[in-house]
């Protein structure tokens, strides 16, 4: 398995954690998994020697699968490059983490035949959703959304309450006011991203739980709280 991905946090992070599930399989059905990056840049033109050089040793590496961690900016540089370097096509799988949204591709068209068109047929895209199936069916997503739509008024004062009164433009419509049945109406549905911003709220609060009863205060450090919600579990 040959990793492409950007060297940011949520890159190098996700490459580790391939490589670590790797490790963990057993004899005889091992994977040999090889990580090839590039730099973040918010002009993709700056690192383009940089991914044409991964995508060179992805050709070399001689895999035929391939996984990309990068996000919407980097793709139709990479798949370009992949397209010249011939490592695209019914004889190799491609498949990208959830730093591409499907979104990315809504109203594109590609020419038949063109580089991106060969490229983007038959890619897998990774999507992550927030917290565990539970035995009646339902996803972390499903019972986050449900209490979310369940809030009164006062959870709209909160929320306009944490939003800045004006900005740069000094443009009133940029920040969105919630009105008091702003959540019951169902107004704005929180992306899958919101299930996990729960989940981490959540995991910080049952660490700082832990730490209580461990240490027998309420009193600790910011280094304490991260070692334990780290090995905080959800089961």
């Amino acid at each position: 398995l040959g990793v492409l991905y950007v060297n940011d946090a949520y890159g190098s992070a996700f490459h580790q954690a391939i490589q670590e599930a790797a490790a963990e399989r057993e004899e005889g059905d091992q994977i040999e998994v090889k990580g090839y990056t590039f730099s973040y840049n918010e002009n993709v033109d700056f690192v383009a020697s940089e991914i044409e050089l991964a995508i060179k040793q992805l050709k070399e590496s001689r895999f035929r699968v391939f996984f990309g961690v990068f996000y919407g900016e980097h793709y139709d540089i990479i798949m370009n490059y992949a397209y010249d370097y011939g490592i695209v096509g019914p004889e190799y799988l491609w498949i990208i983490s959830d730093g591409l949204s499907p979104s990315h591709f809504e109203n594109k068209i590609y020419d038949v035949g063109s580089p991106l068109a060969v490229a983007s047929q038959g890619i897998g895209l990774l999507r992550a959703g927030g917290g565990r199936t539970t035995e009646d069916g339902r996803t972390g997503y499903d019972r986050f959304t449900n209490a979310y739509f369940n809030q009164d008024g006062d959870a709209a004062n909160q929320t306009n309450c944490k939003r800045p009164t004006f900005n740069s433009q000094n443009d009133d419509s940029v920040y969105y006011v919630a009105q008091p049945d702003f959540f019951r109406s169902k107004t704005l549905a929180p992306g899958a991203s919101g299930a996990f911003s729960f989940d981490t709220a959540v995991g910080i609060g049952l660490a700082a739980c832990q730490l209580f009863e461990e240490k027998g205060t309420e009193y600790f450090n910011g280094k304490e709280l991260f070692n334990a919600f780290v090995n905080t579990e959800f089961d």
